[in-house]
């Protein structure tokens, strides 16, 4: 056994999950996603403060794929502590997350994430302005004379 000191001790105060955790409440998404919870039978389910916390780290760092996010949040002490996990809890199946996403419906989940980037925005956190664009050049083995022709290898070539 070895006792260890709040994950929170490990996060530094500059880090950015830290700062939206000092102002992101999320208290709001209960309410939300009430009706959509039996909430006398079945076995408890994942919080959905913690699923929203979940798709808010994968937006931020731009993770593609939610099974990539469980991997990332397994070995990350800042996700694990931002999701309010502990080094030896048990972390949600990728599955529960795409589940979530089916039971809150594209409405209610789009209505709680713009809702949480909206709180986002008005402390400062999020700008809402173009931080980079990809314009790598990617040299492509075609044929001048058959680009943007209907029998094209890529149509889309330009």
């Amino acid at each position: 056994m070895m006792l260890l000191p709040p994950l929170e001790s490990f996060i530094p105060h500059d880090h950015n999950l830290y700062k939206l955790n000092r102002i992101l409440d999320l208290s709001f998404v209960h309410e939300a996603v009430r009706d959509r919870y039996c909430q006398d039978n079945g076995r408890p389910s994942i919080d959905p403060e913690v699923i929203i916390r979940l798709f808010l780290i994968q937006a931020m760092n731009g993770i593609p794929r939610v099974r990539e996010l469980m991997r990332q949040v397994q070995v990350n002490l800042a996700y694990r502590w931002f999701i309010g996990y502990d080094l030896d809890e048990p972390l949600p199946d990728h599955s529960t997350l795409s589940k979530a996403l089916s039971r809150f419906g594209d409405e209610v989940f789009d209505k709680l994430f713009q809702q949480s980037i909206a709180r986002c925005q008005a402390s400062g956190l999020v700008e809402g302005r173009v931080l980079h664009v990809d314009a790598t050049t990617i040299r492509a083995d075609l044929d001048r004379k058959r680009v943007n022709k209907p029998d094209s290898s890529d149509p889309d070539a330009r």
